[in-house]
């Protein structure tokens, strides 16, 4: 088993090969021009491998043409051997047979042609259309019954008992067949049944064209069931080419006169309402329905108009042609056995098939008397009857209607003041779930987020101002909402303030906080924290948060737009990100600038640890990134103090080069 599936697996492997380095290339096809002049034009399929086992046949035809000459009432088929220069075929003829003549190779062998130019040019027209096809000889393989179930999948057929069923021996037509699309005289086919000897009542006989032979079963029976094989032995080689699966189903009693019966006879309904009308109709013992071309006909009659009728030719659903709202179906499910059925399973019990008739949304039209007519193409198999009436309820819906539109209008007050607040009150609505609704995170990290932003002495006064100003106010309103903040250029210097230290300590917070302007861009330190706090959301599944300052989306998006890989992979990040405006405006709302930045981070709860002890500087609060109180010391870095341009203190602000060298700023 292991060496036969070794052998499949080479043959695959030299298929796909074959396929990807387009097998022998002809480079110059002027050497296999048509008998006639005309344009060439490459098929959908220019280049085929086809596996032909060694001994057995293969044929070639212009079936790839199909598509490219089916306007053409006829056409020319010609097959070159490539490495001989032979015109194997030229034959011309009606569509439907040149696009099947073909040149058939009766013994696969090592001199057999195996690289083949393929013509196929209309009468009409100029264009010649050409493929290449290549064939790769390959060992039969030495397969039993059982392996051949492996590589050949089976037809399902099912037989009826009491009838005669036929199967035909036919040799794969696949282009990709070992085998070649028709079958030779010299072919024998040998029949097995679950891979052991065919019933005694069957017989074989001649084939067709396209198939070795047929096996004839006159009488099948329930146990004839089971999988049928066709062994063909051609040049003393054999393969197991076909499987039919055949299922028995029960015989049919034709003469049987169904009967029909409603579940309700009258049916009470309220106008609006939806309603389903079921019948059942009984064939009696067997299996009637699918021997005979069936016919479900409703039929509506009230004073109010003509009749109104629902066909179910097949089963399924079908919907009305006068009324397209009425709907109706019927189910049948075979019965048909792939095992041999036993005595219990072969007493067949009375068919019933149930049909319905769906009217959705009733009204004075709909009500009226229905009556379901079952029909056969059979004249021997009669039909039947029943019929439903369908009225309207006596209910006084006074009450109810205004209890309705009460209800309703009160449903309908509160929908619109949620969507009022919602719309217009959003970032209040959003702190609002938040602080009542929202669950607290699971996360625990040491800070509830961490700063980053750029600051040199190198930018202008402006720009200094500007970063200052934002920087404050998100330090002061993060501590003011109780979260503990990690400094990228306070805390940050105690550790080295390295990458890898710096990476780390954003793995620590359960945000990432960036004051974005354009400074901070054209930083390559400061845009690498940015690609990797980008990075750490994509994974992590966080949020980064950017404050952004006047015209900064302005920029990103110009730059953006002329080609910047850097701004596109900021514009990517705002949007998949939280983003809030900072403005130094005189309408700077400082209280809405806070709720935004509270909706974006996590909730974490304040009594989740106990309270470290000691405290210190940078410790001030709650692990998990919360503090325990407000602290009263609240001054951020030295950029929002106004010592910084007056007093002559150092600030340290860490700057990396295009070389990635990290230096520091005084």
């Amino acid at each position: 088993m292991a060496v036969r599936m070794h052998k499949y697996l080479c043959i695959a492997l030299i298929t796909v090969w074959l396929h990807y380095v387009g097998g022998v290339s002809v480079i110059n096809r002027v050497d296999f021009n048509s008998p006639t002049n005309c344009t060439l034009i490459d098929s959908e399929k220019s280049n085929e491998t086809r596996v032909v086992y060694r001994g057995w046949p293969y044929s070639i035809n212009c079936e790839n043409f199909e598509i490219e000459l089916e306007d053409d009432l006829s056409f020319t088929c010609i097959i070159w051997d490539m490495d001989s220069h032979v015109v194997l075929l030229n034959k011309t003829g009606e569509f439907d047979d040149a696009l099947y003549y073909d040149y058939r190779n009766p013994d696969t062998q090592d001199n057999s042609p195996a690289n083949f130019i393929i013509q196929g040019k209309g009468v009409d027209t100029n264009k010649c259309y050409y493929s290449e096809l290549h064939i790769v000889i390959a060992e039969s393989p030495k397969e039993t019954c059982e392996d051949s179930f492996k590589i050949t999948t089976s037809s399902k057929t099912k037989g009826s008992v009491g009838q005669r069923q036929i199967f035909s021996c036919e040799v794969p037509g696949s282009l990709n067949s070992p085998l070649g699309p028709t079958a030779e005289k010299a072919m024998n086919g040998t029949w097995l049944r679950n891979c052991s000897a065919i019933p005694t009542n069957a017989t074989i006989l001649q084939g067709s064209e396209g198939s070795v032979n047929k096996l004839s079963i006159p009488n099948f029976s329930y146990d004839d069931a089971g999988v049928y094989t066709c062994r063909v032995t051609y040049n003393g080689l054999q393969r197991y080419v076909v499987h039919y699966s055949i299922c028995a189903r029960p015989a049919t009693f034709p003469n049987t006169r169904p009967s029909t019966h409603c579940k309700h006879s009258l049916i009470s309904v309220t106008i609006g309402q939806n309603i389903t009308v079921e019948c059942q109709v009984n064939f009696g013992n067997g299996r009637q329905s699918t021997s005979t071309a069936l016919t479900m006909r409703w039929s509506q009659a009230n004073a109010m108009q003509g009749n109104t009728t629902c066909v179910n030719g097949v089963k399924g659903t079908h919907y009305s042609t006068d009324t397209p709202k009425v709907s109706c179906s019927y189910n049948l499910e075979q019965t048909c056995y792939y095992h041999v059925a036993t005595a219990a399973e072969r007493q067949f019990g009375p068919e019933i098939i149930t049909l319905r008739l769906h009217i959705p949304n009733v009204q004075i039209s709909d009500l009226g008397t229905y009556t379901i007519s079952v029909e056969t193409t059979s004249k021997n198999f009669g039909h039947g009857n029943a019929s439903v009436i369908i009225m309207e309820k006596n209910v006084d819906n006074f009450s109810l209607v205004i209890g309705l539109s009460v209800g309703l209008s009160v449903l309908l007050i509160i929908v619109l003041v949620v969507i009022l607040l919602a719309c217009c009150f959003q970032v209040y609505t959003k702190v609002f779930w938040k602080k009542y609704f929202k669950s607290y995170t699971s996360e625990t990290n040491d800070f509830g987020a961490y700063l980053s932003y750029q600051f040199s002495t190198e930018m202008d006064i402006f720009s200094q101002q500007q970063s200052r100003d934002a920087l404050a106010a998100t330090r002061d309103t993060l501590e003011k909402l109780g979260y503990r903040l990690f400094d990228e250029n306070r805390d940050g210097q105690s550790n080295g303030y390295i990458a890898e230290s710096s990476i780390q300590s954003m793995s620590k917070c359960h945000r990432v906080v960036i004051i974005l302007t354009s400074e901070y861009i054209k930083d390559n330190w400061s845009v690498f924290r940015l690609q990797q706090s980008f990075m750490k959301m994509i994974e992590s599944g966080r949020k980064v948060i950017f404050i952004l300052v006047p015209g900064i989306q302005e920029f990103v998006k110009q730059k953006a737009n002329e080609g910047d890989a850097c701004c596109k992979m900021v514009c990517r990040a705002l949007k998949l990100n939280h983003t809030i405006m900072w403005s130094d405006d005189k309408k700077f709302n400082l209280r809405k600038f806070k709720l935004q930045l509270d909706v974006a981070m996590p909730k974490i709860n304040p009594h989740s640890t106990s309270l470290p002890t000691p405290m210190n500087e940078n410790g001030n609060g709650k692990p998990n990134g919360y503090h325990r109180g407000i602290s009263t010391a609240t001054d951020v870095t030295e950029l929002n103090s106004p010592r910084y341009l007056s007093d002559g203190v150092d600030v340290y602000f860490p700057t990396v080069d295009e070389n990635g060298t990290e230096d520091a700023q005084v």
